[in-house]
């Protein structure tokens, strides 16, 4: 008998299945804001987060969710490929040519 919860999936799958959900994530300009606030910093991350809590009484959800993220082994993340954004494939170019 396996320890892995019923709902267990690979990271690789876990994180494909997040940005399926998450169309935002597969926005090239929701990327480079993301990767700006990231070289900020863990502080200016935090405040976001809070932020986005506090505005929407999602707290508890909030907390739920950054210990099952904090609980990932980050060489584990990294093995997957999950610690980059997935590509993204453009229909046609920045002039709007398919």
């Amino acid at each position: 008998m396996s320890d892995l919860p019923s709902n267990w999936m690979p990271i690789g799958a876990a994180a494909n299945v997040v940005a399926k959900k998450a169309g935002m994530a597969m926005d090239p300009r929701f990327r480079h804001l993301v990767m700006s606030l990231y070289e900020l910093g863990p502080r200016p991350i935090g405040e976001l987060i809070s932020e986005i809590a506090a505005a929407h009484s999602i707290e508890a959800s909030i907390s739920e969710c950054l210990e099952r993220y904090a609980r990932l082994d980050s060489s584990l993340v990294a093995s997957v490929g999950a610690s980059e954004w997935p590509a993204v494939h453009s229909v046609g170019g920045s002039d709007g040519e398919n």
